[in-house]
């Protein structure tokens, strides 16, 4: 029987959650599934999905998050934007609220766990929930789940499904036994690509920021680059002005000045990452790593914080393999350490880790694998509830 799936996102922008998403719905399409998706905002998302085929909506929402604020100032300022995100959720829920009753959805599907109107919805119309836990929240985007993260637990717990993308998050929300952790799907299995001739430069992508350890990795080059005087750093990603000038005035007068390159958002990362010699992935708390991934499938070798979902993807290296598959790292210092070795490894050598690498992810994170394991686990849900209705 056909299966009808309403997907609520958390954003249109050329996000990780957001390609991973597009990868689960194109495929879920190709199988039959009948999709709507719901989008807050006009963006990179609505493009794509109108390229496939695929419905949209787009209607205003926020994050069902708490304001967070350091002064008086942005405590004033972020209550009353806090007030105002109820009042553009309570207007979000009605719409939402007819589009189910057109549609008829037999599974609502949430891409994020700080946006509960998927959640109240089902609740409302009997329809089951499927919450796509993707984040920590607290710990990586210091968000706050409103009104609280023990009922956010709860809820997950009693009334709704979730999928972790890794088993460290299912722990981190207290999973039960009818969830499901399902790995992102990257790219397909026969994706892989190795670039032998590699430029030497150490590639960092994502939001240029603190909280992903943009600060760590400048530090480190400045060391690195006393004994080194060939090697750059390439920064891929959204940065702010002023937090690109407070990185800037840490690097002039070192000897990594004039080699420090701020290259900005990039249609295709991917590119980079082929040529470079090594990604460094510095998050503190990565819920997945999808640029771990990526990079892995590209052939180049990954740099990475030993925690959170970074962690957990080396970790099934060594398991899948026997051998470590990245270069792991707890300290700027053993950043620096990774970078001379990276400097000075042989060809055969890099060649094992990058194979390694390339054996994990294909076995552990291809569309294929994840659409399949994805539409097993909608289709048990639907067909648990047709069953209780009968």
């Amino acid at each position: 029987m056909e299966m009808r799936l309403l997907t609520i996102t958390s954003g249109a922008g050329c996000t990780g959650a957001t390609i991973s998403l597009l990868n689960l719905i194109n495929g879920l399409s190709k199988k039959g599934v009948k999709i709507m998706v719901v989008i807050p905002e006009e963006g990179f998302l609505c493009r794509e999905l109108t390229k496939s085929g695929i419905p949209f909506k787009v209607i205003p929402y926020k994050f069902s998050i708490w304001p967070s604020f350091q002064s008086l100032k942005e405590g004033v300022f972020s209550s009353l934007s806090f007030f105002y995100s109820r009042k553009v959720n309570s207007s979000a829920t009605k719409k939402i609220a007819e589009i189910i009753e057109l549609f008829k959805p037999d599974i609502i599907h949430t891409n994020t766990s700080v946006i509960n109107i998927g959640y109240l919805l089902s609740r409302k119309y009997g329809i089951p929930h499927v919450w796509h836990i993707r984040e920590y929240g607290d710990k990586d985007f210091d968000f706050n789940s409103y009104p609280s993260k023990r009922l956010l637990r709860h809820r997950l717990s009693t009334h709704s499904h979730a999928i972790a993308i890794t088993h460290d998050l299912a722990r981190y929300y207290d999973l039960d036994d009818k969830s499901k952790v399902i790995y992102n799907g990257i790219l397909s299995q026969d994706d892989y690509h190795f670039t032998p001739t590699k430029r030497k430069v150490f590639l960092f992508v994502g939001r240029v920021t603190k909280n992903k350890g943009a600060n760590d990795v400048i530090d480190a080059f400045i060391q690195f680059s006393d004994s080194d005087r060939e090697y750059c750093l390439e920064l891929v990603g959204h940065y702010g002005k002023r937090y690109k000038s407070r990185l800037l005035k840490r690097i002039q007068g070192t000897p990594a000045e004039g080699r420090v390159k701020f290259l900005g958002h990039q249609d295709n990362p991917i590119s980079y990452m082929r040529t470079s010699k090594a990604l460094i992935v510095p998050s503190f708390y990565e819920g997945f790593g999808r640029i771990t991934a990526e990079a892995m499938f590209n052939g180049c070798l990954v740099i990475g914080r030993n925690t959170a979902g970074t962690k957990e993807q080396m970790d099934n290296g060594v398991r899948l393999t026997g051998n470590e598959i990245a270069l792991r790292f707890s300290t700027i210092d053993d950043i620096v350490h990774c970078m001379q070795s990276v400097a000075t490894m042989s060809e055969e050598d890099y060649g094992k880790l990058v194979k390694n690498a390339s054996f994990t992810v294909k076995t552990l994170y291809s569309n294929e694998s994840n659409i399949e394991t994805t539409l097993a686990y909608l289709q048990e849900i639907v067909d648990k509830n047709r069953s209780n209705m009968r």
